[in-house]
């Protein structure tokens, strides 16, 4: 294994990286890439990892002892659990800035440095507490199509069903039809684009604004508790700037992206796991419910057409399981019933 020198320097900066499963060698290219970068101090969150993990990261304690920290779990915590598992060791250090990243988030060549350098600019005119950062995730659509527009529009709409909404299906329409008008988008390049919510992987803030962030919610397990962390974030006045010049390449791709060309119905019905799905359907109805409620008649319109065509799709790919557990996550994100679940299916 090649050794890389690392330096405390200031500003000083905690990685935490969360890592799950068999991903050793995901693991190890982002850890040889933090290492490189003007990371002080280097957190692995081992969540329920495979043994030839374990050995890897014995191997970098032994040869960063000062610099690297592991943090096994044999259970799985979810990315919640995991993530204040590595904050709860990180706060207690005098490191100023926190960066989080999952184990297949692999930062290009000064992306942590233009972290820093954004950071400087945004605390000259808001109080650090307030202020976090996203690095750019190249894979999620979601992510660029922002970068491309300048600005987040407000997502999901209210009164959405699991992101669908009646008014969606109109608005791609004339996006169709008046396609090179309509995404015609000029923006000034070096304008701040602000997010009202940002995944884990890339997160960075000072350790100033951990207080308004505090732990994530280990009740949502496994999807979108990033997404309810940073929101809560944002609806108290906080800010989530993204920063285009600190780039990250994931390794793997990204399940639960949204956007792109694969539809959510047939994702839902034919691609994720059982265990994805539920989580994901649960989790994203109980937040739409909690921070984008709007009208409740509109809202169970959505619900009642997205939830017919789900059906004849699942008669037709003879998923008629499926849409049942679909119905059951919605149900239970309705009712606020979060938490680990037995799913035996």
């Amino acid at each position: 294994m090649d050794t890389v020198s690392i330096k405390a320097e200031t500003p000083s900066v905690c990685v935490i990286i969360l890592s799950y499963g068999s991903r050793t060698e995901q693991l190890r290219k982002v850890l040889e890439a933090v290492l490189k970068q003007k990371a002080s101090h280097v957190i692995i969150v081992a969540n329920d990892v495979i043994s030839p993990t374990l050995k890897m990261l014995d191997d970098y304690k032994r040869n960063f002892p000062m610099s690297i920290e592991i943090i096994v779990s044999k259970k799985n915590l979810g990315s919640a659990g995991g993530y204040a598992k590595g904050l709860s060791s990180a706060i207690k250090r005098p490191f100023e800035y926190i960066w989080l990243l999952d184990d297949d988030n692999f930062p290009e060549d000064n992306a942590l440095t233009n972290l820093f350098g954004a950071f400087s600019i945004y605390q000259k005119r808001i109080n650090r507490s307030k202020i976090a950062l996203q690095s750019l995730r190249q894979s999620l659509p979601e992510m660029i199509e922002i970068f491309n527009k300048g600005y987040h529009s407000l997502s999901p709409r209210p009164a959405s069903f699991i992101g669908f909404h009646v008014l969606n299906i109109f608005n791609n329409l004339l996006s169709f039809i008046f396609k090179n008008s309509l995404n015609a988008v000029s923006k000034n390049e070096k304008a701040p684009i602000s997010l009202r919510s940002a995944p884990y992987g890339g997160f960075f803030f000072h350790r100033d604004a951990f207080h308004n962030l505090g732990f994530p919610n280990p009740d949502f397990f496994l999807y979108a508790d990033d997404l309810a962390y940073t929101l809560n974030f944002t609806s108290r006045g906080g800010h989530i700037f993204l920063v285009p010049e600190s780039r990250i390449i994931d390794i793997d791709p990204v399940w639960n992206a949204t956007g792109g060309e694969t539809s959510n119905f047939y994702k839902r019905l034919k691609i994720l796991s059982s265990k994805q799905v539920y989580y994901e359907v649960r989790n994203r109805i109980y937040i739409g419910r909690k921070y984008f409620p709007g009208n409740r008649i509109l809202y169970f319109l959505n619900k009642f057409i997205y939830l017919t065509i789900l059906g004849l799709a699942a008669i037709y790919y003879r998923r008629c399981g499926r849409y049942k557990l679909i119905y059951r996550a919605a149900r239970e994100g309705e009712s606020g019933r979060l938490g680990e679940r037995d799913l035996e299916i």
